[in-house]
């Protein structure tokens, strides 16, 4: 899966939504479910026709404004989101409110369940680039951040299972980017470790 990560905000309007100049309203915390339709602030880089598809992670309220490491316990509740664009409710030159309709939700503590295992080997190297990220664990989860003077960065999320290390999130991002990528790739414990031990 190849998603995008900025430029989406998820809200429970389900009628009418404060003006786009409306800075503070209620970001959601509730999972988005195949099959309903939502209500969505996009903005740039978001570029959508009607009825197009479209992927993101979905990432709790708490989380989406301050990151994982602050509210761990809302990765089991974010996902990879595949919807298309139903309706503009409104928009101005910078963002717009939308309908959406979900097709896909995949929590990322399922993938390493229900995704094709695949080789993880040499998949953190990118990280190498960069000076030791940060490392944080939240009980099977291991979140790595990496960044160049806040101008380009690498995070990863692996989750710890009984028998091996699943890489189920992988994202990229600079200037203009901001990518994520989601799957099961199995990472060499001593690829980790290098990474765990410094």
């Amino acid at each position: 899966m190849v998603a995008f990560e900025e430029g989406i905000e998820w809200s429970d309007f389900t009628g009418n939504v404060p003006s786009l100049d409306e800075r503070i309203w209620a970001r959601s915390d509730q999972a988005p479910v195949a099959g309903e339709e939502r209500i969505i602030q996009v903005s740039h880089p978001f570029h959508l026709a009607i009825g197009e598809t479209f992927w993101t992670l979905f990432m709790p309220a708490r989380s989406s404004l301050n990151g994982w490491d602050s509210y761990p316990s809302e990765i089991d509740r974010s996902a990879f989101v595949q919807f298309s664009m139903e309706q503009v409710i409104d928009l101005n030159e910078e963002k717009a409110w939308v309908k959406i309709n979900i097709h896909h939700a995949v929590y990322l503590k399922d993938i390493s369940s229900i995704l094709p295992v695949r080789d993880g080997s040499g998949a953190l190297n990118f990280f190498h680039l960069f000076d030791p990220p940060n490392v944080s664990t939240y009980g099977d989860w291991i979140l790595l951040d990496a960044n160049a003077q806040s101008n380009l960065g690498v995070w990863a999320l692996i989750h710890k299972t009984a028998e091996r290390s699943h890489l189920a999130a992988y994202g990229e991002w600079g200037s203009h980017s901001y990518l994520v990528y989601g799957g099961n790739l199995i990472i060499p414990e001593k690829e980790l470790a290098a990474f765990l031990n410094t």
